[in-house]
This record gives structure tokens, sequence and C-alpha cells, in this order.
């Protein structure tokens, strides 16, 4: 079997270039990429060229490079990678990646990594009955990251098979097939938020919250990893209020981001954003921190209050103080869910399950099981 995945490239970051860069030394079939997507700059290894700066052009490049890429890969099925977000611009591209794969006459999976979920009509231009819906439905079959996710897709009129996957953890954690371990550090009370720094995945409600804690005793600290339209915010957000002992990492890939968990103790996400299922999230697992977290999306699929780590109702800072202390009082409900987590992620996002559960798709897809 040949799969062609139409995918992010590097210079577009985010989780899905993270979720193939793990999974492609794992695949038993063979595969090749259409790479797609805008570039951003903190992202890319080289100077981004003049071509890829222009959306027009790109896009048509993308277009061209898709139907070349089927032409002569000739794949059993062609994967497209998409998400359904507000400004609609990704899921005008993806569903065009759809039509063109489907008019050459190729099976096709559609993967929807980010969701904008709830309510009864398909959410984009049209509707339910719009242009764009119903090209999405000329896939064979449909993944998403969470089981609500499926039955958004039902109530909206899909009718073909939808499978509910996972993400999974970044290949720098993994070091000879193996997940990596890392050293638990001495301070219980070492925080760690990791993710895209907007408002909404409750990055001040954090800081507040930390705040509060660290009123109490003073060995808090939080390290904040990451990049994003609101970090300018946030920074002038701590100056004002004059919190210490947060440390911003900025983005941190490879060995600086597996050193930002081994620093950490309690991993917060206290998110209210529309997730599909965050990468950090899961690799935080892995590697057995507890989590204090919010359920967003698909990580009620996945967490459970108690055996994941403590999850939040409300997104409120004295709630997520409340967490955290009850996490760093008890050793022993800490060091029980930092074992669950552990043997929980090395079965479930291993990149070598990803890879084989997704194999499996694509196959049913193509005999038609």
């Amino acid at each position: 079997m040949k799969v062609l995945i139409v995918r992010d490239r590097a210079s577009a970051g985010g989780g899905i270039v993270t979720y193939y860069d793990a999974l492609n030394d794992y695949f038993t079939v063979k595969v090749d990429y259409a790479m797609v997507g805008r570039p951003y700059a903190m992202y890319a290894d080289k100077r981004i060229s003049i071509l890829e700066k222009s959306t027009l052009i790109r896009l048509l490049l993308d277009y061209s490079r898709l139907i070349y890429k089927i032409a002569v890969f000739r794949p059993d099925v062609v994967l497209v990678n998409s998400s359904i977000d507000p400004g609609g611009r990704s899921t005008a591209r993806d569903c065009l990646n759809v039509l063109i794969a489907k008019l050459i006459g190729r099976k096709t999976v559609l993967f929807w990594h980010g969701f904008v979920s709830g309510g009864t009509q398909f959410p984009f231009i049209g509707g339910n009955k719009g242009v764009v819906c119903r090209l999405y439905k000329m896939s064979d079959a449909f993944i998403v990251l969470a089981r609500q996710f499926k039955e958004d897709l039902k109530r909206w009129g899909f009718k073909k098979p939808v499978f509910v996957e996972t993400t999974t953890i970044g290949k720098e954690l993994i070091e000879n097939g193996a997940i990596r371990r890392r050293q638990v550090p001495a301070n219980k009370r070492s925080l760690l938020f990791l993710s895209r720094v907007i408002r909404e995945k409750g990055i001040i409600e954090l800081i507040d919250a930390y705040s509060i804690l660290k009123r109490t005793h003073q060995m808090f600290q939080l390290c904040i990893a990451g990049n994003g339209d609101d970090l300018r915010y946030v920074n002038d957000y701590v100056a004002k209020k004059n919190i210490q002992d947060i440390h911003f990492l900025g983005h941190v890939t490879g060995e600086e981001k597996f050193k930002a968990f081994g620093k950490a103790s309690i991993f917060c996400f206290p998110s209210y954003y529309g997730e599909g299922m965050p990468i950090a999230v899961l690799e935080a697992m892995a590697l057995g921190l507890p989590l204090v977290s919010s359920q967003v999306s698909g990580l009620k699929d996945i967490l459970e209050d108690g055996k994941n780590g403590l999850i939040l109702g409300r997104i409120e800072p004295h709630e997520i103080a409340d967490r955290i202390s009850e996490l760093v009082e008890n050793d022993g409900l800490r060091d029980r869910i930092s074992e669950n987590n552990r043997k929980y992620a090395a079965e479930r996002f291993h990149p070598r399950r990803c890879a084989e559960r997704l194999e499996n798709i694509c196959r049913s897809v193509v005999t038609n099981q």
C-alpha cells in the first residue's frame, strides 16, 4: 500500500508537523508527502522565499505539486490533514486538496487536527449545504481527535466512516525506540506551561493562580515555554504585577524541550481554547508529569481526574491554585499519577503505535472493510 500525505510544510510549524516528523520513522508502508501551508519565520530553517510569501503563488504551486505527486507516486490513498478554523483559510485550501485527489480517482482520508465544535451547522460558509461542506464529504473516511468531533460530523450529515485517533509525542522524547526517562526534580513546586501563548490557553489565569501560591510558599516557580500572539501582553502583565520567578523560555524544540519538561514537577494546562488533542499534554504524560488541566475537546477522552492528573471544573485562579496545592501536598497521589501517565502514554501515544493505527485506517479504506 502507498499513502500520499498532504501535510503542513516544516516552516508552517505546529502540531501536524510534529505529528508526522515523529511518525515518519515508524511507517511500514510506502509513504510520500505533499507539503502545503503558510510558512512562518520562527519555524523556518532558512529564509522564506518570495514565492512562499505570496499566498496566491504558494497555493498554485502547492496544488500543482499535489497533482504531480499523485501522478508520479500513484498512491492507493491520499491522506489530507486539515482543521476547521475560525478564519477559514486552511479549511478552504484543504477542501480543494480533497477535490483534486477525488477527481484523479484516489481514495481519500481527511484528518481533522483542529475543530470548532458544537452547533447544528457545519462551521463554515454555507453550513451543511455549502460548497465547502460538500467537497469535504467527498472523502472516503474521516479521522478526528475527539468523540465529540465525531458526533458533530454525524450531526452535520457526514455519512462516511469516522475514526477517533490521538496525536503523538515529539521524536525528541524518543531514544533507541523507547520514551526517554527524566530525573524527577527536587523542587516539587516547579510548574511548567508549554504551548502557544494565547490568552485562550488560560495563561493569565495560571499566572494569577501562581501569584496566589507564591504568597504562601516562595519555592514555587513557573516556566512558560512557547511563542504566540499574546506573548508580549503576558510579559507586560507579569512585569506590571511584579510577579517573581516566572521564566519565559520562548519556543523550545529538541533537547531544550526535553530539559524544560525535566525541570518541572507539575504540568499546567488550563486551556479553554478549541483544542484538538494538544501534543504538549501527551508529552508531559509520557515523561511522567502529573497534570493540572482542563478537559477541552480530545482531552476528555484521555484524562481522568485523580488518575492522569487533577481536572479543573472552572478556569479560575483560585481553583487552579487549589488543584496545584493538592498535588504538591500529596506525594503518594503525585507518584501514582506519574506512573499511570508514563504507562498509558507508552501504550497509546508512542509514534510506533500511532503509525500502526493510521496505517490500519488507510488500509481499511483501500479494502472497503
